[in-house]
């Protein structure tokens, strides 16, 4: 808040008329001192309401205090401030004063009271101004006339959103500030919709199509001649008497209630005069009453989310051009080619936008109904205007109310209801604790618990006609439910369907229902208890909540402390959901939010206690299926698969990769329980310009058992050792059967992997470490055998690459032990130091009985009279063609004497 809306400013004594006080010279120093020390308080007072005001504060109420000499100003964050003056009692100015004007009539009050005084308005001039210390009250000729009323020493004038405090001092000087009110801090205010009778929101969401205007209904009606009613309760020791006068035109409006957004959000609105006003600034013939938080979404005095109610009443124009004038001032049923006038809603100090506009709509026939039960029909009493109906009996009632809850009277045809009335018998109000609020009632306590008897409400209300009003009287026999407890809500449940319909279950315990119960209201609780009903309900932001369909008795069950079925209401201990994979996620989605609700009821269908689930549900999260090998993806996104003897397919060399190889427990659990999984290549993906759907595919191969999702390499270059796009097919994937997991989650188990090859990826070096160094024989040719080189697979296990592996009763190894092998190659770096090596160079082992040989290379040296180093090409191929090609050196060294 601006320092400017604070001001304190020091008058001279002009304008008091009290009369001053000689005192002798003996008190003269006595008198300086108590003025000073006046003085020296209100300047910290008023020190105190700048200081608040400073701090972006601003006042919401200003009360007298107790002893009437003095103001309270409250502020809607800081602590209140008293200002008051040390004026003895009989002495002029001893009464603190606050002005005020009727938000409705204009009326001038003094400390809340009436004045008759009805001052002009003007938006340059104050309504009063204090002149010969006497209030002086602004007229239409825009001058000022003195008035009776006499100033006091505290005075406190809200107008315009300001509150300017006037202090007396004993001085004789006057200190006048200016305080902010709510109404000066308005910094926006937005029309978001209306409040029926039985306080439902309707959202204008959208601006109506024509010019941009948000759209309410209304009817007109028009009498000529006087049009009373009268409405008595059995007795006739109520009665509420009114009437529309003769040559009168009202309007009923489908809303009773403005909501709006006020900015900031903290503002209080119930302190601000409000009214609806055209862009001429005359208001339109519609009373807004005093805001109210808007309690459909919270019940302090200051609304915390800035939404507050504002009732509308219809003003009532006389004249025999009243209906014309009403309709004119509204404008009338809106076209599609048509405008209609616009409205905003006007504060002392903020306009908000005109975008509300009011739709005539004909007045039709009304239908009643309590608590959305329709109400009988009311008929015509002989030939008067009187309409009435009873619905229910003594014996029978009609509707059942809960207590403490309110009950609420509606109409399908709002635009034709003028006013309502409901009456309570007065014994009946008393011994019930019937509060009526507008078109609602609650019955707050029980007079009689164990019978229960209903009792008769009148609900009354003017029904507007072409041809004139009916007055229509609907008695509705209500009866209250034999509630012993309220509902207790229970632990929330997070139901995760598992993959066994027999497991997919749950079971809550009701402990807490009954622990809340005193002893007194379990006797009752057991005498009455009978029957028990149980519903699910989807919760519904935007209206009433949602019966979960598909389940049947077979459900749920009612249990005992010791899990067996319980027998009856006595003896049950405990509530078991049993879906059985009968949940349907299509209608009612796992991303909502659902509670059980289950009533025990007495044999009449009253609910006697009730507990409430709430609840979500979900099935196992789409990567506890999928949970990655460690060895594969080393903790991330993006794996490396390493082909296998098990995926190999000896008549075709595909290159084919499981991917039960890359996640844990093979991807059973992917697969098991009418689980399925279906992985796809991204079809996106291109590598080096080529789709990778063209270079790969998903398939299986002939020695795979179980689950058959594998990458099949067809061009074994383009696709080899480069990163593969997975995704998962939302579509098809399904947890047992039936169950799809969000798209989200689908995109969150995605994953990259590249298949390489064991022998490929693995190493081939001298063992080493740099020369290998053999030995010529007496032939002149030397041998390179396993032992020489060092040779593992990407895994690191070691492998001999000269064939080691035996068949039955031969003595020449025919294959390689590593099911990987599939050839071997060697080649001479410089043959003018070793010749050529030629396939026969390179043999088996071999074996006499027990004894192996391992198998070698012959190398064949040029000349061994001279030692030095040749590299020779060691090419290992695998069974799926890839080769590893590494080069060694090698030192032929002469045979030793």
């Amino acid at each position: 808040m601006n320092k400017k809306f604070l001001s304190a400013i020091l008058f001279g004594a002009l304008m008091v008329t009290s009369t001053g006080t000689f005192v002798s010279c003996k008190d003269y120093d006595d008198d300086i001192d108590e003025i000073n020390k006046e003085l020296t308080e209100i300047k910290s007072q008023i020190a105190a309401l700048e200081s608040a005001v400073n701090n972006g504060d601003y006042v919401t109420g200003v009360t007298p205090t107790a002893d009437g000499k003095g103001m309270i100003f409250t502020f809607s964050k800081g602590s209140p401030v008293t200002v008051t003056l040390n004026v003895k009692d009989g002495e002029p100015g001893e009464n603190a004063q606050k002005i005020t004007f009727d938000e409705k009539t204009g009326e001038m009050l003094v400390d809340n009271k009436p004045t008759g005084i009805f001052p002009a308005k003007d938006a340059e001039k104050a309504p009063v101004k204090i002149e010969g210390g006497y209030w002086a009250v602004l007229n239409d000729k825009g001058e000022y006339d003195v008035t009776e009323i006499p100033v006091s020493g505290v005075t406190a004038v809200v107008t315009d959103g300001i509150c300017t405090l006037t202090v007396f001092n004993a001085d004789g000087t006057t200190t006048v500030v200016e305080l902010p009110t709510t109404s000066s801090t308005i910094t926006e205010l937005e029309v978001v919709g209306y409040l029926d009778a039985k306080g439902d929101f309707t959202a204008f969401s959208d601006a109506a199509s024509h010019d941009n205007k948000y759209e309410m209904g209304y009817s007109a009606f028009y009498t000529a001649t006087k049009a009373p009613w009268e409405w008595v309760d059995a007795d006739e020791s109520q009665k509420v008497k009114g009437e529309i006068a003769a040559k009168t035109g009202v309007v009923s409006l489908a809303g009773q209630s403005l909501v709006i957004r006020v900015a900031p959000a903290s503002a209080d609105l119930s302190t601000v005069a409000m009214s609806l006003v055209n862009s001429k600034m005359d208001e339109a013939p519609i009373t807004l009453g005093t805001p109210e938080a808007f309690k459909g979404l919270v019940t302090r005095a200051a609304s915390a989310n800035g939404l507050w109610a504002i009732p509308l009443s219809s003003k009532e124009l006389t004249g025999l051009n009243a209906l014309t004038d009403l309709t004119g001032k509204f404008g009338g049923e809106i076209e599609d080619d048509e405008f209609n006038i616009a409205f905003a809603v006007k504060t002392p100090n903020f306009l908000s936008n005109f975008n509300l506009a009011f739709n005539k709509v004909e007045l039709d026939a009304v239908s009643a109904s309590l608590n959305k039960k329709k109400l009988v029909e009311a008929t015509q009493k002989g030939s008067t205007n009187i309409y009435e109906s009873t619905s229910g009996t003594e014996d029978n009632a009609y509707v059942i109310v809960k207590q403490g809850t309110p009950n609420t009277f509606t109409f399908d045809v709002p635009t034709s209801v003028y006013k309502s009335q409901i009456i309570v018998d007065e014994y009946i109000a008393q011994n019930w604790g019937v509060v009526i609020d507008g078109n609602s009632f609650t019955v707050n306590k029980y007079n009689d618990k164990q019978t229960i008897p209903s009792f008769p409400v009148y609900f009354n209300y003017i029904q507007l006609t072409e041809t004139g009003i009916k007055s229509v009287t609907q008695t509705v026999w209500v009866r209250m439910e034999r509630t012993i407890k309220d509902q207790v809500v229970l632990d929330p449940v997070n139901h995760i369907i598992p993959a066994k319909a027999a497991d997919d279950k749950f079971t809550v315990s009701l402990d807490k229902m009954f622990n809340e119960m005193t002893a007194e209201e379990r006797v009752n609780w057991n005498k009455f208890a009978h029957d028990i009903v149980t519903v699910i309900k989807q919760v519904n932001p935007d209206g009433d909540d949602i019966t979960v369909t598909g389940f049947d008795d077979d459900n749920i069950a009612y249990l005992t402390a010791d899990n067996k079925p319980a027998t009856s209401a006595l003896n049950i201990a405990k509530l078991q959901f049993i879906p059985n994979h009968e949940w349907n996620q299509e209608t009612y989605p796992f991303d909502k939010e659902y509670y059980i609700v289950s009533d025990f009821e007495d044999e009449n269908g009253d609910v006697l206690s009730s507990v409430k689930i709430p609840l979500t549900v979900g099935i196992p999260a789409l990567s506890t299926l999928l949970q990655k090998e460690q060895v594969v993806f080393g903790g991330t996104n993006n794996g490396t698969g390493v082909l296998n003897e098990m995926d190999y397919a000896s008549d075709n060399n595909a290159v084919f990769y499981s991917l039960k190889y890359a996640f844990k427990n093979q991807l059973k659990d992917a697969f098991e329980n009418k689980n399925a999984v279906k992985f796809i290549i991204d079809p996106q993906q291109k590598i080096e310009g080529n789709p990778v759907v063209d270079l790969a595919h998903m398939g299986t191969g002939e020695k795979r058992t179980g689950v058959n999702q594998a990458i099949v390499l067809d061009d074994k270059e383009k696709a080899y050792n480069t990163p593969i796009n997975i995704l998962i097919d939302g579509e098809t994937t399904k947890y047992v059967g039936k169950y799809t997991w969000s798209d989200k989650e689908i995109k969150d188990n995605a994953f990259t992997i590249k298949i390489v090859s064991p022998i490929e990826q693995g190493i081939v070096e001298a063992a080493s470490g740099d020369i290998i160094e053999v030995v010529a024989t007496e032939d002149g040719t030397a041998k390179l055998t396993d032992a020489d080189l060092t040779t593992k697979t990407y895994a690191k296990v070691e492998y001999n690459i000269f064939k080691d592996k035996f068949g039955d009763d031969t003595t020449t190894a025919d294959l390689w032990t590593s099911p990987y092998m599939k050839g071997i190659s060697f080649k001479s770096m410089n043959e003018n130091t070793i010749k050529a090596i030629a396939n026969e160079d390179i043999k088996p082992a071999t074996k006499v009985e027990d004894t192996v040989t391992p198998g070698y290379v012959v190398l064949r040296p040029m000349n061994v009279a001279y030692e030095g180093t040749t590299e020779v090409e060691v090419k290992v191929t695998d069974v799926w063609g890839y080769a590893k090609t590494a080069t060694v050196k090698v030192k032929v060294l002469a045979e030793k004497e």
